[in-house]
């Protein structure tokens, strides 16, 4: 049943992102070290486990994307509808009524992303490492409201909105770490 459940068509930018992701959160706990002791306890207990769980769904992104699609072929797919798979399910093979379910939602995925999505990973990416450098060389509480801002700006493509909402959630972590919880950055 887990296999079934598993196995679906992974593309290389999910691979690449899931790995972008990864180095991301392992840059931000290596960074975390620097940190007094005090200071990084927060980062770390977030880090740490995020880090961990990142690692195995890219473990499982390579897996996937290396072994390629499932076993089912395609027309054994498409002589099953939506009823056989219910009466597979009511019949006691659920092993066989979630390989189909699986084999239909990976028709339904598209083959290769766009270049808009493309270039979308591009330039998180390039946000990612120039949020972590500035961090470094600015200081986290000044880079965290502009890199957020940024971000915003690029997904949503509404100012006033995205300045709002950079402006609130700058607000709530300084107020959470810097007021509430002393954390100097």
């Amino acid at each position: 049943m887990a296999e079934a459940v598993a196995r679906r068509r992974v593309s290389l930018e999910q691979v690449l992102f899931t790995g972008l992701a990864l180095g991301f959160v392992g840059l931000l706990l290596v960074e975390s070290f620097g940190y007094r002791p005090n200071v990084r306890l927060v980062p770390q207990i977030i880090g740490f486990p995020t880090f961990v769980l990142l690692s195995i769904i890219l473990v499982r992104d390579v897996r996937q994307y290396l072994m390629g699609s499932a076993d089912m072929s395609e027309e054994d797919a498409q002589a099953l509808s939506q009823g056989d798979v219910e009466a597979l399910a009511v019949s006691g093979d659920l092993g066989d009524a979630l390989r189909l379910a699986a084999k239909a939602q990976e028709d339904d995925a598209p083959e290769e992303l766009t270049a808009e999505s493309r270039r979308r990973l591009m330039v998180f990416g390039g946000w990612v490492v120039a949020f972590a450098l500035t961090s470094d060389w600015f200081g986290f509480i000044f880079t965290f409201p502009i890199g957020l801002l940024l971000i915003f700006l690029y997904a949503t493509r509404k100012p006033l909105f995205s300045l709002m909402l950079a402006g609130g959630t700058s607000a709530a972590v300084y107020l959470l770490f810097v007021t509430i919880l002393e954390v100097r950055f």
